[in-house]
């Protein structure tokens, strides 16, 4: 998995983004709700993860997972100083989300699942960490987007994204039109992936 690097944290928060992906009503239209408990992977600085926190209240949790130590750090100093007790820091290398089966009912992945090499073992740990009738948000770059962003060899679009879903066990929603730079695309998990049988 592609590492970002934690001397560009400033361009996870900024300006720009809280316009074009603004957190939670990004979070509320992918299907987010007050009962949820929520995963953040890939959760930075927790531009995601505190304005979930808040939502939800201090009786239910966030985990926000990351590969960086570093970001991890960081998260564990805002959990300090903000008072954010429900907010979970966990560092995670993408195969093992360090929480139990069928533990979370939200699991978020927002620009993330391009950097993924082996998108169908992190889907699958998606849907392991996942109570049945959750649901996994997954936040994509747009492919016709061309001022910021991974380049388009990278970029997933979005029926690639749902075929993925389909093929890990979860039965994709309709694309929601996040903005010019983003779109969000979630799947429900209502029973288990079956390998294909060749016929």
């Amino acid at each position: 998995m592609h590492r970002f690097d934690p001397h560009d944290a400033n361009r996870l928060d900024d300006p720009w983004r809280r316009e074009a992906l603004p957190p939670l009503p990004t979070l509320e239209r992918l299907g987010f709700r007050e009962s949820d408990t929520m995963l953040d992977f890939g959760c930075g600085i927790g531009y995601f993860a505190f304005p979930a926190a808040v939502f939800v209240g201090p009786k239910r949790k966030v985990f926000a997972l990351d590969v960086s130590e570093a970001m991890l750090d960081e998260m564990d100093r805002l959990v300090h100083r903000l008072g954010a007790s429900n907010v979970v820091p966990l560092l995670s290398d993408g195969t093992d989300w360090k929480v139990p089966d069928a533990s979370v009912t939200f699991a978020l992945c927002s620009c993330v699942l391009h950097e993924v090499d082996d998108k169908a073992a992190f889907l699958a740990e998606a849907r392991r960490v996942l109570a049945p009738g959750g649901r996994i948000a997954v936040v994509e770059w747009r492919t016709d987007y061309p001022d910021r962003g991974p380049s388009a060899a990278l970029r997933l679009g979005p029926d690639e994204t749902a075929a993925l879903l389909a093929a890990a066990g979860f039965v994709p929603e309709p694309v929601v039109a996040i903005s010019d730079a983003y779109y969000g695309l979630a799947g429900v998990l209502t029973g288990t992936a079956t390998a294909p049988t060749g016929e």
